[in-house]
Order: C-alpha cells, then sequence, then structure tokens
C-alpha cells in the first residue's frame, strides 16, 4: 500500500515538473551537394549529406539553443546547398564554390544568404566524406553562427503558445524556462496575442515585451504548472490595454513570440 501510494506519488510531480514546459520550434535542417558531381557517388554524397546536416544540427543547438534543430521534416525548413555560385562564362572554366543558406517556412518566405566555400582558383582536392565534412565546418565558424545565420533564424517564432495575465502584473508567460531556452532576464521579445471578438478572435500587431523575471506569485495560483516560467512584460503598457481591452485573460492566445534581443543566462555562456 505504502509502494503505490509513493508511485502515485512520483507520478504527480513528474507531471508537475514536466507540465510547465513547452515544446521547441522544429526546424529542419538540410544540406544538399549540388558540386562536385564527379567525385561523389549517390552514395557518398548521400553520406556527405547525412553527416553535413548532423554536424551543422550540433552547432545550432549550441548557438541558437531557442530551437529544437532535426533532420525530420517539420514546416520550418534550413538549407545549405554546397553549389556552383554562379555559372561561369565557359563550361570548363573554373567556378566560385559556395554554401548557399536558406530558410523557408510559414511567414517567413524564403530568405537566402551566402557563403564562400572554395573561390575559383583553389584547386584543394578532393578526398574523402569526412575531410569534406571538416572542410565546410571550417567556412562556417563561430562568427558566421553568431551573426548571419542567427539574424535569418530570428524570423522563426521561439513559442506559439504561452499564457497572457492582467494580474498582479500585466504580461505573457512563456511556456519555458530560463535555462530551458537560454533566454534570460532582460531579453526582448515581440509577441502576437489572439484576442477573441465578436465576430472571431483577432491577432494583435507585434508588442514588444522584456524578460523582467520567473513567473512566481505568491500564495495559490491556478496557474501552478507554469511557476518558474519566464515571464515578461509589454515595454508600453497603454498598447497592451488596449490591444487586450474587455478580453478574458483565460480567453486569450499566443501566436507566436520571436526573439528581438537575447540575454544569454549565465550556465549558457560559451
Amino acid at each position: 500500500m505504502y509502494r503505490a501510494g509513493w508511485i502515485a506519488l512520483a507520478v504527480i510531480v513528474l507531471l508537475a515538473e514536466s507540465a510547465h514546459a513547452g515544446q521547441k520550434t522544429a526546424v529542419t535542417v538540410k544540406f544538399v551537394v549540388e558540386a562536385y558531381q564527379a567525385y561523389f557517388l549517390a552514395p557518398q554524397r548521400a553520406e556527405l549529406e547525412a553527416k553535413a546536416a548532423t554536424r551543422i544540427s550540433e552547432r545550432l543547438r549550441a548557438y541558437v539553443p531557442y530551437f529544437d534543430f532535426t533532420t525530420d521534416d517539420k514546416p520550418f525548413v534550413f538549407t545549405i546547398r554546397l553549389a556552383p555560385r554562379a555559372t561561369a562564362e565557359r563550361r570548363d572554366a573554373p567556378k566560385e564554390i559556395g554554401l548557399h543558406i536558406e530558410l523557408a517556412g510559414p511567414r517567413v518566405g524564403r530568405i537566402r544568404d551566402y557563403v564562400v566555400f572554395r573561390p575559383p582558383d583553389d584547386m584543394t582536392p578532393i578526398t574523402t566524406v569526412d575531410d569534406m565534412v571538416q572542410e565546410i565546418d571550417g567556412r562556417l565558424p563561430e562568427a558566421e553562427y553568431a551573426g548571419r545565420i542567427t539574424d535569418l533564424l530570428v524570423r522563426v517564432p521561439i513559442a506559439q503558445d504561452g499564457r497572457v495575465i492582467f494580474r498582479p502584473r500585466s504580461g505573457w508567460i512563456l511556456p519555458y524556462r530560463v535555462a530551458e531556452i537560454c533566454l534570460d532576464h532582460g531579453s526582448q521579445v515581440t509577441i502576437e496575442s489572439l484576442v477573441p471578438g465578436p465576430v472571431g478572435p483577432r491577432t494583435t500587431p507585434p508588442i514588444e515585451a522584456l524578460a523582467v523575471g520567473l513567473f512566481n506569485p505568491p500564495g495559490f495560483t491556478d496557474l501552478a504548472t507554469m511557476r518558474g516560467n519566464i515571464f515578461s512584460e509589454p515595454v508600453d503598457l497603454v498598447v497592451f490595454q488596449r490591444e487586450m481591452a474587455g478580453a478574458d485573460e483565460k480567453l486569450v492566445g499566443i501566436s507566436g513570440v520571436w526573439i528581438k534581443r537575447r540575454e544569454s543566462a549565465a550556465e549558457c555562456v560559451r
């Protein structure tokens, strides 16, 4: 009997611990080989694409920890193509080979960037798949991940859920804790909410908010499973009140949260 009671208690604790967490936005990572077709047979190209995508995913998780990077098919897709930059004037002329970076997904459209992989006069021999993965890794140093790649990915929402509250302070409870997405106090986000209305819900314009601390109200709260989550307050309270006027906070949804400026949590600083 005591054992059954302890098991039941453990289940309740585990549910309470997991209930606060939101699911990170999934981003598919793809690597496509369109260059050096004469050097790699189809099985080698497939191996190179898989190994390069895996390595890029690992590095993305370190630099952009608020997304779930995966090789499974998801609506948001981050693709790097190893391909010639442009067709040369002569068919036999050497071509610049580049890493063509593209982000695609809902409300993102298609955004592209480019990094030189090898200039036309680079005669470095093509050797093994693993050597090529290492060279690709070297062409994307820390500055590229922290710079242009992160700048592309800020167009993807870090969350599409959470909770709006009006008391004791007005703002949004995000579906994460600080350590889960390495988003510390002082980070700035923009948030779109779904507010119910007489002819259906309407989407608010993006409202700027500042992560000011943790949701940890004194005493009882019916949002106990969100206690300890990141709490953000509107930068302009008047705008927030105008957009939420007359709404029941329990019926207001969150349709998107985007990072505008990120402060890294101490445990996440590289």
